[in-house]
């Protein structure tokens, strides 16, 4: 029988096996090393895209809170001035009673509306057999009389009365 020595069953040694096996890791751990280096590429190439992205969102943030911020207070002045038409009719509704109620030429102005006002020759409050109109009582008549009640209201007619 022969020693085995450096040397294998099949007639290789012991160290071409071993230095074999050291260049194929050597190889194995430098593809590892590439894939490793090309995933770390692509990760920084994800970092630069998303942080690109990152920015223009906060962009778009900042826009459409300057534009909700804008739309407030829009929203803010037009409530504001809601409240202040409101109050304007309220007054101009409350004149037409009072208007309605003390003078009543002005309850039958459906029968007229073809016609201009009538003039008067002295103050409006002065009612003359010529001017004279016939009374009613339907609201109906008022609403549909209120822009001229209203002109007459911001003219200056009421505070005459």
């Amino acid at each position: 029988m022969k020693e085995r020595g450096v040397f294998d069953v099949e007639g290789f040694s012991l160290i071409h096996i071993f230095f074999s096996r050291m260049l194929s890791n050597r190889e194995s751990a430098r593809r590892s090393r590439r894939r490793k280096q090309a995933h770390l590429t692509e990760l920084e190439t994800q970092v630069s895209q998303l942080r690109v992205e990152n920015s223009s969102l906060l962009k778009r943030l900042t826009d459409i809170s300057q534009k909700y911020n804008e739309a407030a207070v829009d929203n803010r002045v037009l409530k504001a001035d809601v409240e202040t038409l409101r109050a304007k009719v309220k007054m101009a509704e409350e004149s037409v009673k009072r208007i309605t109620g003390l003078n009543p030429m002005f309850h039958g102005m459906s029968e007229v509306s073809t016609m201009s006002l009538p003039s008067f020759g002295g103050s409006p409050s002065d009612t003359s057999t010529d001017a004279a109109v016939p009374v009613q009582d339907d609201p109906q008549i008022i609403t549909s009389f209120m822009p001229q009640i209203i002109c007459l209201l911001m003219t200056g007619v009421s505070t005459m009365l």
